[in-house]
């Protein structure tokens, strides 16, 4: 049972991930000041990715904690 919250959890940093990059164009320019629209593909395959990293460091670390929580 305890292994079904680190997975609902994982999948919802993926989901918010998703999220941030799908929404990333609108909060971008104010946020990073990059333009994307006037970037190339593998520009925006580098600040995705990038992106991704950070977005994921950020919230594995709750994630990695709050399991440990759990499995107490």
């Amino acid at each position: 049972m305890k292994n079904d919250y680190g997975l609902t959890l994982r999948i919802f940093a993926v989901v918010i991930i998703i999220i941030l990059g799908i929404t990333s164009p609108l909060w971008s320019k104010t946020i990073l000041n990059i333009d994307l629209e006037s970037k190339s593909f593998t520009e925006l395959v580098v600040i995705f990715t990038s992106m991704a990293i950070v977005i994921f460091s950020i919230l594995g670390r709750p994630i990695h904690h709050i399991t440990n929580v759990l499995k107490k």
